[in-house]
């Protein structure tokens, strides 16, 4: 499983230099988190600097993959196996 960020899907959606580097991530990943906050966010940047067009096909995308509440909404500390998976940035 791997729990991508609002800052790289919105690097993949605006093909920032590290886009494929998270492409490639996803494509290897067997399960996709995409915590609640981050379709909002995505939704809301694309929409602000693309189009609703965009933004809409954004969400679309997100929306492919489990939707799921935000890590910090876990009453306790949240399981190893996730925290081991949380997608940092991705070093060239």
């Amino acid at each position: 499983m791997i729990v991508l960020d609002t800052s790289g899907w919105l690097e993949v959606l605006k093909e920032g230099p590290r886009a494929q580097t998270f492409l490639q991530r996803l494509e290897q990943a067997d399960h996709v988190l995409v915590p609640t906050v981050t379709v909002y966010e995505v939704y809301k940047v694309a929409r602000r600097e693309l189009s609703e067009e965009a933004a809409n096909l954004a969400a679309g995308r997100l929306r492919r993959h489990e939707i799921g509440p935000c890590l910090s909404t876990w009453r306790s500390k949240p399981p190893t196996s996730v925290l081991r998976t949380i997608c940092p940035w991705p070093t060239p």
